[in-house]
């Protein structure tokens, strides 16, 4: 509680600060779990716009909960901002109500993913399966 022995306040980074540490560290700097956080699509819109002034790079477009209209949604943002995008399964652990480890790529096949970087760890699309 506030004022107590445990109150440890936590001061979190500005977001071109943050972003700048992940470029400067040869990252990549993605917006991950983008709905997550409830944010109308003005406020999200915005969000993107901050990221992108900051040296940004990447949006996750699917992380194992989005609908098929959510997807597009951030789909049509990564297009308009021209971000790269990126996807996961949110997998942490199997569990009864845990997402499955993997996601489907066929759906990003015409978006330019943040694992086409990287040789040796290219990922096909067509049959979903990691060189």
């Amino acid at each position: 509680g506030q004022g107590k022995t445990g109150d440890v306040k936590a001061f979190w980074p500005e977001l071109a600060e943050a972003v700048g540490w992940i470029v400067e560290a040869g990252g990549v700097a993605v917006i991950a779990h983008p709905l997550k956080y409830k944010y109308t699509r003005m406020k999200l819109r915005r969000l993107v716009v901050d990221f992108k002034a900051a040296g940004g790079q990447a949006i996750e477009v699917l992380s194992g909960r989005q609908t098929p209209a959510q997807v597009v949604q951030l789909q049509r943002l990564a297009a308009e901002f021209e971000l790269e995008v990126s996807a996961g399964s949110d997998f942490h652990r199997d569990g009864q109500y845990s997402p499955q480890l993997g996601v489907s790529l066929p759906r990003l096949a015409a978006a330019s993913g943040v694992w086409r970087r990287w040789s040796g760890a290219a990922i096909s699309v067509n049959n979903e399966s990691a060189e």
